[in-house]
């Protein structure tokens, strides 16, 4: 039968495959010295270069999980540090990896700020890392100055780490459990707090972490705020990092908020006008009598009080609409500021 290769074929078949050469750019065999027209023809396997050292034990689908995560936890930064500083800040995800413990804490130049913080219910340890040239700007903001980094790197004071350290718990406290909420309902508290990531004894040199690296932007200067997750931390909350389960859980979060929203639409409140107030003595206050006069602390054409539940909300000036008191708003106060309304077409006030 032709189909069957004799002895002497498949010897010199074998031959050919040992004394060919590869063809590097096409992945090809040539024609070598066995019998003519024999020829060997294969693609070249691709092969991935695997780092025992750097296990690789979270998936991209939730690494990509982690960035949406850390990207709105960055956005959340520039609000809280904005407001903070009063300054405009920049901070934006650079990127993600799995690495070593080891080699974050060789990532990270001593002097540093280093917390330490738990992430009950999860077990585990992580860790924040922020520059301490960052830092040291912060500080000197937050004091009252413009913002200049020192001549030269050296460790916080006492009085430096406490108020560093209250702007950093704000953050773990406030923004990163915000950034979870979707995935899990995390409660941060910090449990160490220095200046060298090797001071941290919680965690193994060799464990693998999932490191998120921010840069941030302040004052004309440039620096990076590390986050460390050890991925067994992330393991019982692996199956949530997923978009499907992220998707699910922002739809009931917002039903959740809508229900909220509709029930608290229904509570009663109590709205006063405040036309003025007087200071009576408790001589006064007794001999009062139908037909007397009280002056108030204001004048009639002035601006009145609308205070919601005893406390002050809104400014108006009273009349009456079809023959009822009445009280027309002017404007409101927000964050200790006012905001004036625009004039709307409403039903007419008389004075």
């Amino acid at each position: 039968m032709d189909d069957i290769l004799s002895q002497r074929e498949i010897d010199d078949l074998l031959f050919e495959l040992m004394s060919d050469k590869v063809d590097e750019k096409n992945g090809i065999i040539g024609k070598g010295k066995g019998e003519p027209g024999l020829q060997l023809e294969y693609k070249k396997a691709k092969a991935d270069t695997y780092d025992f050292r750097r296990p690789k034990k979270v998936p991209r689908e939730q690494i990509r999980t982690l960035e949406r995560i850390h990207t709105n936890f960055a956005r959340l930064l520039t609000s809280t540090l904005g407001l903070q500083l009063r300054r405009h800040i920049g901070a934006e995800l650079v990127s993600i990896e799995q690495v070593t413990y080891e080699e974050f804490i060789f990532s990270m130049p001593e002097p540093s700020v280093i917390a330490a913080f738990v992430l009950p219910p999860l077990e585990g340890t992580a860790v924040l890392g922020l520059d301490i040239e960052i830092a040291f700007i912060i500080f000197d903001i937050l004091c009252g100055g413009k913002g200049r980094p020192i001549q030269k790197y050296r460790m916080l004071t006492e009085i430096e780490s406490s108020i560093i350290y209250k702007l950093i718990e704000r953050l773990l406290k406030e923004d990163l459990k915000r950034a979870w909420a979707e995935i899990a309902s995390i409660e941060p508290n910090i449990e160490f707090f220095g200046s060298t990531a090797q001071q941290v004894q919680t965690i193994s040199q060799n464990e693998s972490v999932i490191l998120i690296t921010i840069g941030l932007h302040l004052a004309g200067r440039e620096g990076i705020l590390n986050i460390c997750l050890p991925q067994r931390t992330l393991e019982p909350i692996l199956s949530r990092l997923t978009v499907g389960y992220l998707h699910k859980a922002t739809k009931y979060a917002d039903e959740k908020n809508d229900a909220i929203m509709r029930r608290v639409k229904k509570v009663p409140l109590q709205v006063k006008a405040v036309l003025g107030t007087a200071d009576l003595s408790v001589k006064d206050f007794l001999e009062l009598q139908a037909g007397d006069v009280i002056t108030l602390d204001r004048r009639g054409i002035s601006p009145i009080d609308v205070m919601v539940e005893d406390m002050k909300k809104f400014t108006g000036t009273i009349g009456t609409v079809n023959n009822r008191l009445a009280v027309k708003i002017l404007a409101r106060f927000i964050n200790g500021g006012v905001d004036v309304f625009e004039e709307r077409n409403s039903s007419p006030i008389r004075e």
